[in-house]
């Protein structure tokens, strides 16, 4: 079982993809200090999400 802070989390880095922020993997990837591949790897939902724009 996931931790509930680590499912928040995920979630308002994945609305930092949504508009308005708009904003791309590397400038959240910046943000976060994370990597991007940890990013593009967190579910498959984000990664379709990114594959349409």
């Amino acid at each position: 079982m996931t931790p509930k802070y680590f499912e928040e989390r995920k979630a308002a880095i994945f609305k930092k993809q949504l508009p308005p922020n708009n904003k791309n993997v590397s400038e959240i990837a910046a943000e976060e200090y994370i990597s991007k591949a940890a990013l593009y790897n967190q579910d498959s939902a984000a990664i379709l999400f990114r594959r349409r724009c």
